[in-house]
């Protein structure tokens, strides 16, 4: 379970669970406080001025994360730090200008408009991956209880995606930038010296963006693009066709297995292509990652944004579930908040305080226990304990049916086109 609040961590122990992510860093941007690395890097000297000034506040947030490990070991389970990656800490850009390169922007000759002089890093030269892997390194050392590190590559805040290219890395197939990237995270593991699992979490990687196409071209289509601040929309659809994206899960996901045959690194990705579907062709990429364990993830991270995004997922949850069982998953993870979401969030991070949308967590454990429970039973049990005397079971049969009002509101016959979930 993703459970960054000592609240998740307890629902996380009630529902039997052996591993729970307490900490998601390094989404998006450094400047947002929770999200940068909590790091000083000292071997990086032009850093340190950087960094000086956020002493305190990167020693309170290695507290607060060790404080939910401690929990975590002490309700039986294990512990995982996860980091969007490729991530570097606030300053190291300014400090280190050279180790970021303008990237080859493909849209640009497609949408011009588009066309902005992004810098990245490159995972194809060594001097940045010996960046990564410090940063690692240190991040283990600083949790000395860790269990397992997990990384997704993909929306760090370096910007750099697993589609990035510049001139450096134009002609490298991707399933060897996968592999560079993995590389550094394990070494940052083995200079650690802790025995720490690492995890690949999947997402950006498992499909291609032809999802999100559809997705934004049906958006386009019903007129988002007409709001003041989405009139790139059409723009982007055109400069995004599935013929102009490189990134080719078919060829480059085996080929970067392959290149991690008899290594640990486990796979943890998404059930379906986005943070929450319902409805919709579940991953194809599912069992296999063969000779690696594979742990799914059940999202339903945006139903905590009640009443307007309220809904139920139990049939949802359970056609996933049906299909982990028949793959040969070998765990599944339960995602009740957006990764990078922290406990200083008051609602989200803490489940007693939603509405009816709590109901999706019970439903979650159920189906761990039996991908085939009565999700009817299930949902009765949830409203007699939150209500405290038993309701008539149409009431339960109720809210699980309106999983099809909102994928019918969500979807509009088509690939999803609500914002913000």
């Amino acid at each position: 379970m993703y459970g960054p609040s000592l609240e998740l961590i307890n629902y996380a122990r009630r529902f039997n669970a052996n591993w729970v992510v307490v900490a998601s860093i390094g989404h998006k941007t450094p400047k947002w406080p929770l999200d940068d690395p909590p790091v000083f890097m000292p071997e990086y000297e032009k850093l340190a001025p950087f960094r000086k000034p956020f002493r305190g506040r990167i020693a309170k947030r290695r507290k607060d994360i060790r404080e939910l490990i401690r929990a975590a070991k002490k309700a039986g389970m294990k512990a995982i730090f996860h980091a969007y990656e490729p991530s570097l800490p606030d300053g190291f850009q300014q400090a280190y200008p050279r180790l970021h390169c303008k990237a080859g922007n493909q849209y640009a000759k497609k949408a011009p408009g588009l066309a902005e002089d992004i810098r990245e890093v490159c995972v194809s030269r060594p001097e940045v991956r010996e960046a990564l892997a410090v940063k690692v390194a240190e991040t283990c050392r600083a949790l000395p209880d860790l269990d397992g590190y997990m990384y997704s590559n993909n929306e760090g805040s370096t910007r750099t995606q697993v589609w990035h290219r510049c001139e450096r890395c134009k002609d490298i197939p991707f399933s060897r930038m996968m592999k560079h990237l993995d590389d550094a995270m394990t070494e940052g593991i083995r200079r650690s010296g802790k025995n720490i699992r690492l995890f690949n979490r999947c997402w950006g990687t498992h499909e291609t963006q032809q999802q999100y196409w559809l997705n934004l071209k049906m958006r386009a289509e019903f007129g988002v693009a007409e709001l003041q601040d989405k009139s790139w929309l059409p723009e982007y659809v055109e400069s995004h066709r599935p013929a102009n994206m490189r990134f080719n899960p078919k060829r480059d996901i085996p080929a970067f297995v392959r290149m991690l045959k008899g290594g640990q690194t486990a796979f943890v990705y998404k059930a379906t292509w986005a943070d929450v579907n319902l409805h919709h062709p579940l991953n194809p990429w599912m069992g296999k990652y063969g000779g690696h364990d594979e742990i799914c993830e059940f999202s339903f991270e945006h139903c905590v944004r009640g009443p307007r995004n309220f809904h139920i997922m139990g049939r949802e949850m359970q056609r996933r579930a049906r299909l982990c069982r028949r793959k040969g998953v070998e765990g599944i993870c339960c995602v009740p908040i957006n990764w990078g979401a922290h406990d200083s969030n008051r609602v989200s991070a803490h489940p007693s305080k939603w509405s009816l949308n709590e109901l999706n967590v019970f439903l979650f454990a159920a189906l761990v226990a039996d991908p085939d429970a009565n999700l009817q039973k299930a949902a009765g049990n949830y409203l007699r304990r939150r209500y405290g005397s038993k309701l008539p079971g149409e009431l339960a049969v109720m809210l699980l049916d309106t999983e099809n009002v909102a994928a019918n509101a969500m979807n509009l016959g088509g690939p999803r086109v609500s914002g913000g979930g």
